[in-house]
């Protein structure tokens, strides 16, 4: 099985480092904000991530109720191998 990948643009409109970012997803048909949550959990760092989608798009707004179940899944996926290359990278 291959993994593809994709990028899209964003803008920060909120960094407070170390705790939260918030981003403005500008290229995407299923644009929206996107937000990433750092919070201390005894030595490690709990990761939570919401993306509220906003489809820019008649077509996007159309199909999203399908999608929306396959999108998160891939979230879901892409957080458990970050987590796991994260945790493969402390000593």
């Amino acid at each position: 099985m291959s993994r593809t990948s994709s990028r899209s643009t964003s803008d920060y409109t909120t960094c407070e480092k170390p705790r939260s970012t918030v981003n403005s997803v500008l290229d995407s048909p299923f644009g929206g904000r996107y937000e990433i949550d750092f919070a201390p959990e005894g030595p490690n760092t709990r990761v939570s991530y919401r993306w509220h989608v906003e489809p820019t798009t008649i077509v996007a707004r159309l199909l999203l109720p399908v999608l929306a179940p396959l999108m998160a899944r891939s979230l879901r996926v892409d957080l458990r191998t970050v987590a796991s290359r994260a945790a493969a990278d402390c000593p």
